[in-house]
């Protein structure tokens, strides 16, 4: 009996040491290429769901969606989302530095409807943003889940 209260211990201890260990941010490495690159980022991995993402500088372009990230900080650097549905989801986007872009729409003409219809834009899908005072937000789209 002295046994197996000893293991549930141990267990519960283990569960909790597990809970409070916070995930260590996934570093952009730098310079210029694609979000899907393993080898640019610092676990040699992309950022899979519940990550923590950071940017400090390079140039990062994003052609599809991300996993949805636990957090993503941007502190320098740029990203840039190349098409519609090009978008970076966290639960908490942190904006210090650095910038979001889009791609060079490539309509020429409205469509049949007299409409143009844009190819690029900057899509955040967050549940919050925080960015510091000297940071302006023109133009992108952000969708709070």
């Amino acid at each position: 009996m002295r046994n197996i209260k000893l293991i549930s211990l141990l267990i519960v201890c283990g569960i909790i040491s597990i809970i409070q260990v916070k995930a260590e941010p996934i570093i952009w490495l730098g310079g210029d290429g694609d979000w899907h690159d393993a080898a640019k980022w610092s676990s040699e991995t992309v950022p899979g769901e519940g990550a923590i993402a950071e940017v400090n500088s390079g140039s990062i372009s994003l052609t599809n969606g991300t996993a949805e990230l636990a957090a993503f900080t941007i502190n320098g650097g740029e990203v840039v989302f190349d098409g519609w549905e090009s978008s970076l989801s966290a639960e908490e986007i942190a904006i210090n530095g650095g910038s979001f872009t889009h791609n060079i729409n490539t309509a020429k003409t409205t469509n049949a409807e007299g409409k143009w219809e844009p190819t690029a834009r900057v899509l955040l899908v967050c549940s919050k943003t925080a960015y510091s005072r000297n940071q302006m937000l023109y133009s992108i789209e952000i969708l709070f889940s």
